[in-house]
């Protein structure tokens, strides 16, 4: 079928070639024949003729423009054989639109439509992927596993405006990759292979349609991790020097202390000295042990070794965690994914008061998240009182167990929410109202389009992204304490993350046989997660978290080579930790094993990783 579907493509291009010249083309003279079809690029886009196969509009190359409706007419030679030539689109003034591709490609002798599926087939023989534009077709429809009677061709025009978006993130992902600034036919078809594994994840095979619930930023976030961008920085030590005023220790997490900060980066070059600060505790079972973790609050704003500029910092001492790489790991995979405002971090050796108290890992945790939320709460009609149709607060909250916020509440369904950003008790009123609506809806089944109606409230991809760095790494703390979700405008729904609080996750903790072992799921067990279990009744959801996790899967590989090249890196600063704190052969709550040394740590937590990884491989689809 897909084979005559081919030809017959052929066969009117070459008739209607025949028919333009047999007519005299556009001119009237026999000497040229007119080039029509149609591009997604719309108006003022420039096509062309690409007669050297570089996906360039050359000087010399037969061009025009789209009219307003996106059609193009281009002049050629009659004796041209344009069959054996590509057709190349180009933006309007040369810059793409946001959300638009920088180039569209099809071969004249296959389709003169210019869309994103033709410019997968052109990039499938530029590459030699395929002998021809028909055999690329069918290895891409193949590909995205379609049902036999299902036509690509019929139901691209519902996966064209999510491709456009994730072609452009491919080649922008590419070039950046490769180091060059313009649009090579390397560049734009190592962007289109790589966009066709990522699709095919996404596509439901037995309709030829996107799932359901499934965006642009699914694929787009998929693609660069397809095309091997290193989204995890291996993290180099640094040095940090703290001194408080008078020598003064922090004794509590209530009472701030004077202290000026010093930074060199792990080359000895000094990045930053006397800062102003202040610094007390933080953490909850962490702030019990020998080793402390502390916050640090800057008099201003500043970037501290290449992070985002902020105010807020954490720094998190790892003390259980005997690889000092959990946390990052967590990091690491929300990269992978492209959750946004994941923690930046750096691991330092810190010397406090003069005294050195082993590695850390310095965070901005949601500094810079929560000063986007405080900018938005400034602005006119935002966090008012109004009706809860047009309920407009920004918030960060929490769910946390231990209410230790200066405002919170419990929805009706006993849910414990701790309000993060700087809130009043009339706020706190409005967003519990609104977090009970949100509840009737999730538990509303009566609903036609379920999905759809609880995607106006929470953005379902955010959720299920947050689910699977947590389920993945059997996080304890999860919908029980440092589970983060945010609101903010324009969008207006909840969104899920960032991620935090994970030394003692992957195997780390012992309170139960069932959370140190990597086999089963986790999250079905957590009663606040219910939000999460209600919503795998439904299909589509289900079906996009699983296109979600072969993505992640596909990723664990690098994720496992980034954790070797972390520890690697660590170097002597771990073996100088563990001097100041002597712990690899004690047990030290919650830890699940006492492996006696840090490579033997690491080794664990890798072989963890893989094993249950391995287990939801099997069992994604249950």
């Amino acid at each position: 079928m897909r084979n005559l579907e081919g030809k017959l493509r052929l066969l009117a291009v070459a008739l209607a070639a025949a028919a333009v010249a047999a007519c005299g083309g556009e001119s009237g003279s026999s000497e040229q024949q007119k080039i029509t079809g149609t591009i997604s690029l719309g108006a003022g886009a420039r096509v062309c003729v690409d007669r050297n196969l570089n996906l360039q509009c050359d000087a010399g190359d037969p061009a025009a423009r789209a009219d307003a409706e996106g059609r193009y007419e281009i002049l050629v030679d009659v004796g041209l054989d344009v069959s054996q030539h590509l057709l190349v689109a180009e933006p309007a003034g040369g810059k793409a639109a946001e959300g638009q591709p920088h180039r569209l490609a099809t071969w004249a002798g296959w389709s003169n439509e210019l869309n994103v599926l033709n410019t997968l087939v052109a990039s499938q023989v530029l590459s030699r992927s395929a002998a021809d534009a028909n055999a690329a077709y069918g290895d891409i429809v193949r590909t995205f596993g379609l049902a036999e009677g299902v036509s690509l061709s019929a139901t691209w025009a519902s996966i064209e405006p999510v491709a456009q978006v994730a072609l452009r993130e491919a080649i922008d992902a590419a070039r950046e990759q490769s180091g060059t600034e313009g649009y090579s036919a390397s560049v734009v078809t190592k962007a289109s292979l790589a966009l066709i594994e990522s699709l095919s994840r996404y596509v439901d095979g037995s309709t030829g349609q996107l799932l359901p619930a499934a965006t642009a930023y699914f694929v787009k976030t998929d693609v660069r991790g397809t095309l091997g961008l290193e989204l995890c920085l291996v993290p180099e030590v640094h040095r940090m020097n703290i001194v408080t005023e008078g020598g003064a220790p922090v004794l509590d997490k209530e009472n701030d202390v004077k202290a000026l900060i010093g930074l060199q980066g792990a080359d000895g070059v000094t990045q930053a000295e006397n800062l102003g600060a202040k610094i007390r505790g933080r953490g909850n079972s962490t702030w019990g042990m020998p080793k402390k973790p502390f916050r640090l609050m800057l008099d201003a704003s500043a970037g501290l070794l290449g992070m985002t500029s902020g105010r807020q910092w954490t720094l998190l001492a790892n003390y259980a965690d005997k690889t000092l790489l959990r946390n990052e790991v967590a990091f690491c995979l929300a990269r992978t994914l492209g959750m946004p405002y994941t923690p930046q971090s750096r691991m330092v050796e810190l010397v406090f008061n003069g005294e050195y108290l082993g590695q850390y890992q310095l965070s901005n945790r949601t500094d810079e998240l929560e000063v986007e939320l405080k900018a938005q709460a400034m602005k006119e009609g935002v966090n008012t009182a109004a009706p809860l149709s047009e309920f407009n607060d920004v918030f960060l909250i929490e769910i946390d167990e231990r209410l230790d916020s200066h405002f919170w509440f419990r929805t009706e369904t006993s849910i414990p929410y701790a309000m993060q950003t700087d809130s009043d008790s009339e706020q706190t009123a409005r967003v519990a109202r609104w977090f009970n609506h949100l509840e009737d809806v999730l538990r509303d089944r009566s609903v036609v389009d379920r999905m759809g109606r609880v995607s106006q409230y929470i953005d379902l991809e955010s959720l299920i992204d947050f689910s699977l760095v947590n389920e993945l790494l059997k996080n304890n703390d999860v919908f029980f304490s440092s589970t983060s979700m945010y609101r903010s405008l324009p969008d207006g729904r909840l969104i899920f993350g960032p991620v935090w609080d994970f030394d003692i996750a992957a195997g780390n903790n012992n309170t139960t046989n069932f959370v140190q072992h990597p086999h089963g799921w986790y999250l079905p067990e957590r009663f606040n997660g219910w939000y999460f279990n209600t919503l795998m009744e439904e299909q589509s959801f289900r079906f996009l978290r699983e296109a979600r996790w072969k993505y992640l899967s596909s990723q664990m590989r690098r994720v496992d080579r980034f954790v070797e090249q972390a520890a690697a890196a660590m170097g002597a600063s771990q073996t100088r930790n563990f001097e100041r704190w002597p712990i690899l052969d004690q047990w030290v709550w919650p830890n699940a094993v006492v492996l006696g040394s840090h490579e033997a740590e690491v080794r664990y937590l890798r072989d963890w990783m893989t094993e249950r990884a391995s287990w939801m491989d099997q069992n994604i689809g249950e």
